[in-house]
C-alpha cells in the first residue's frame, strides 16, 4: 500500500506537471498571437493559434508518457533497492554466525562499528555497550599484533580466539576476517563462529587418543613414544611392571563393573604415589606399566616396594572390602637392554622371577637379572635363528658294544648365536616348545638329517642309521605322518634306516600315540624310546607300543659303578627290553669301566664322550674311517 501510495503520488505529480505545461503553452500561444495581432494592427485570427495549441497538447501527452515511464523505472529501482536492503538486513541479523564490522585506526587498533544480533548475543553486550568498549577487552587473541599484521599483508585471516562474555563465561570462536580498503579508512569484516562444542569434542578425541578410557591414564602410544624418546636420547630410565595376581578370578567373582572400579581405584593410587615426571599406563586388565625417568634398578625396586605397600591396602567397592595380591618387576635402560622389546620383555620376565632384594643379595640379584636377560634374548632371537643360518645339526655316534663298530648316529640340534654364543639345547628347546617354533625347526631338522643319512649311507654302507628326536608338540601335529612320508620321498632314503626318538611324555595319551606310531611303522621307520626310566611310562603302555629300541638315560649310567641300585635298574631295563625284542642304547658313557660294565650286562649299544661328543658330518666320517 505504501508503494502504491508512492506510485500514486508520482502519478499525480506527473499530471500536474504536464497539465501546467499544457496550460502555460496554450496561454502562451494565444497570448503571443493576440499580442502580435494587436502590435501589427491586424485582425486576430484564432485559426492560426490552433496549430500551436495542438502542438502543445501533443507534446504534453508525449511528455506525460515519457515522464511516467521514467518515474516508473525510478520507483521500481527504488523498490528493488529497498527489498534488497531489507533482505540483506534479514540475512545479516539472522545469520548463523556473528558478523561484525571493525575499523582500523592509525595505531592498528580495532574500533567497533556495527554487528548483527548473534554477535551481540555471543558477547552478552548491547549495541550501545559495544560502541563504548574496545574489542581487545572481550576478544582474546594469542598474538593480536601478529594477527593484524598478517591481515594487512594477506587481506584475509582465519584464527582461533576466545570471547569473554559480559557475565564472565568464555566462548571459543573461529574468526574469519577480510580487510576492506576504502578511501578514508581501513575496515575489517569478521565472521565469528562458535566452536566451543567442536573444541570440546576435539579435546575429548585428543584425550581418548592419548589416554585409557577406563582409568584416564596415558595409553600405550604415549608410553612408548616417551620410552622411544628416552632410548633415542640415551637417557637412563626404568620400566616397572605391576601385575595384579588372580585378576581373572577376581573379575569372575566380582563381575565386570566392580572389577573395573577396582582397576580405577588402583590407577588412582598409582597416579597419586608416582613422582611427577613418571608415566603410568594400564596394559590390559591385570598389568600397569610405569616409566620412571632417571631411575636405576635399585631405585626402581625401592619405588616398587613403596607402590606395593600402597596398592596392597584394602579397596572399598560398594559395601565390600577387597584385597589384592600384586607383583612387580622392572628393567633398566641401558643396563638390561638397548631397545624397547628387550626392556619390556625383561620387565615382564622379572615379574615372574623377582630378583632378591634382601641385604647382601646384590650378587644374586645381578646374576638373576643376567639370567633373565638371557632368557629374553633367547625367546626373541630363537624364531629368527633358522632364517639367519644360526642353527646346525651335529651327530653323536652310536657304537655297537659287541663289535665296537659305529652303527649309526643321533642327530642333535645346536644354536650358535653371535652374542649369546653356543646356546644349550636345554635352554632353547623348552622355549621353542612353548612358543610353537619347535614345529618349524623340527621339520627343518627332519629334512637335514634325512639328507645327511643318504650321504652317510653312500659312504658308510646301507645299514647305517640316523636317529632324530621328535618333540611332543611336533608329534601331536595333525599331518606329522604325512610330513615324514613326504621327507622320505623327497630325500630318497631307506625308511628302515631312519629312527625317530620319542620321550615317555609323548605316549601318555596312549591311544593317540599308538595310532601315530603304527602309521609310522607302516612306512618302515623304527621307533626309539629316549630317556627311558625318567618318566612315568607304564609297562602296559610299553607292551602295546611298537618300540624297537630303549635308550637308558645318562643319569643311571653315571653312577652305575658306585650305586648298586643304578646297576640293578640298568640290568633290569636291559633284560626287560631283550625279552620284548628291543635293543638297548646306554647314553652318557664316559669311561672304559662303564663300557665294560654295560658290555657285561649285555647292553647292545652305547653313546657318550668316551667314543665321541656330537660332531660334524665330516668328523663322523673321519671317526668311522678310524674304526675300519
Amino acid at each position: 500500500m505504501r508503494k502504491w501510495n508512492k506510485g500514486l503520488g508520482w502519478k499525480l505529480s506527473t499530471e500536474k506537471i504536464v497539465g501546467l505545461y499544457m496550460l502555460c503553452g496554450v496561454i502562451w500561444i494565444i497570448g503571443t498571437d493576440y499580442w502580435l495581432s494587436f502590435s501589427l494592427q491586424q485582425p486576430f485570427q484564432p485559426q492560426n493559434s490552433v496549430k500551436g495549441i495542438l502542438y502543445v497538447l501533443i507534446t504534453g501527452v508525449l511528455l506525460y508518457s515519457l515522464i511516467r515511464k521514467y518515474m516508473k523505472q525510478v520507483v521500481s529501482a527504488k523498490e528493488r533497492e529497498l527489498k534488497s536492503e531489507e533482505r540483506f538486513r534479514n540475512i545479516f541479523e539472522h545469520a548463523n554466525d556473528g558478523i561484525v564490522l571493525f575499523s582500523l585506526d592509525e595505531q592498528n587498533e580495532l574500533a567497533y562499528q556495527s554487528s548483527n544480533g548473534l554477535f551481540r548475543q555471543m558477547t552478552g553486550y548491547a549495541e550501545g555497550e559495544l560502541q563504548t568498549i574496545k574489542p581487545r577487552e572481550y576478544i582474546k587473541l594469542n598474538d593480536r599484533q601478529a594477527a593484524i599484521q598478517t591481515l594487512l599483508q594477506n587481506g584475509s585471516l582465519v584464527e582461533q580466539a576466545d570471547i569473554w562474555q559480559k557475565h564472565g563465561y568464555m566462548l571459543a570462536v573461529e574468526i574469519n576476517s577480510r580487510l576492506i580498503r576504502t578511501q578514508d579508512r581501513l575496515e575489517i569484516v569478521s565472521v565469528f563462529r562458535d566452536v566451543t562444542d567442536r573444541k570440546h569434542a576435539d579435546e575429548v578425541i585428543h584425550f581418548l587418543a592419548n589416554h585409557d578410557y577406563l582409568t584416564g591414564l596415558p595409553n600405550k602410544r604415549v608410553l612408548f613414544e616417551e620410552l622411544s624418546r628416552h632410548i633415542k636420547n640415551g637417557q637412563m630410565f626404568s620400566l616397572l611392571i605391576v601385575q595384579i595376581d588372580r585378576f581373572k578370578w577376581l573379575r569372575s567373582t566380582l563381575g565386570r563393573t566392580k572389577s573395573n572400579e577396582l582397576v580405577v581405584q588402583m590407577a588412582k593410587r598409582l597416579s597419586d604415589a608416582l613422582p611427577e615426571a613418571c608415566i603410568a599406563n594400564r596394559s590390559g586388565d591385570e598389568h600397569f606399566k610405569l616409566l620412571l625417568p632417571k631411575y636405576d634398578s635399585h631405585q626402581a625396586a625401592k619405588l616398587g616396594e613403596l607402590l606395593e605397600q600402597t596398592l596392597l591396602n584394602p579397596y572399598r567397592i560398594g559395601n565390600e572390602e577387597i584385597e589384592v595380591d600384586i607383583r612387580t618387576g622392572s628393567a633398566t635402560f641401558p643396563y638390561d637392554g638397548d631397545d624397547e622389546d628387550s626392556i619390556v620383555d625383561l620387565a615382564y620376565y622379572s615379574v615372574e622371577h623377582q630378583p632378591s632384594r634382601t641385604a647382601g643379595g646384590k650378587a644374586a640379584d645381578k646374576q638373576e637379572r643376567l639370567d633373565l636377560r638371557r632368557k629374553v634374548l633367547i625367546e626373541r632371537e630363537l624364531p629368527l635363528a633358522l632364517s639367519r643360518g644360526q642353527l646346525r645339526v651335529v651327530y653323536q655316534p652310536k657304537v655297537d658294544l659287541r663289535t665296537g663298530e659305529m652303527t649309526g648316529v643321533e642327530s642333535l640340534l645346536r644354536w650358535s648365536h653371535p652374542t649369546l654364543g653356543e646356546v644349550s639345547p636345554a635352554e632353547f628347546i623348552p622355549v621353542a616348545e612353548e612358543m610353537g617354533s619347535i614345529v618349524m625347526i623340527g621339520e627343518w631338522v627332519l629334512y637335514e638329517a634325512c639328507r645327511q643319512l643318504r650321504f652317510f649311507q653312500q659312504r658308510l654302507g646301507p645299514s647305517f642309521t640316523v636317529s632324530i628326536n621328535i618333540s611332543s608338540r611336533q608329534f601331536m601335529q595333525r599331518y606329522f605322518v604325512q610330513l615324514v612320508q613326504r621327507v622320505i620321498q623327497e630325500t630318497d632314503i631307506r625308511p628302515n634306516q631312519l629312527m625317530l626318538e620319542i620321550t615317555e611324555s609323548i605316549v601318555m595319551n596312549v591311544d593317540f600315540a599308538l595310532h601315530v606310531l603304527q602309521e609310522l611303522k607302516q612306512l618302515g621307520l623304527r621307533i626309539s624310546m629316549d630317556d627311558f626310566g625318567t618318566g612315568y611310562c607304564s609297562l602296559a603302555y610299553l607292551k602295546n607300543l611298537p618300540i624297537d629300541e630303549l635308550k637308558i638315560d645318562r643319569s643311571f649310567i653315571r653312577d652305575i659303578l658306585s650305586q648298586q641300585q643304578d646297576l640293578n635298574l640298568v640290568q633290569t631295563i636291559i633284560s626287560l627290553a631283550h625279552h620284548m625284542n628291543m635293543s638297548v642304547v646306554a647314553e652318557g658313557v664316559e669311561s672304559d669301566e662303564q663300557r665294560e660294565c654295560l658290555r657285561g650286562l649285555a647292553c647292545d649299544m652305547m653313546q657318550g664322550y668316551l667314543f665321541s661328543p656330537p660332531a660334524s658330518p665330516e668328523k663322523v666320517l673321519e671317526l668311522a674311517g678310524s674304526l675300519q
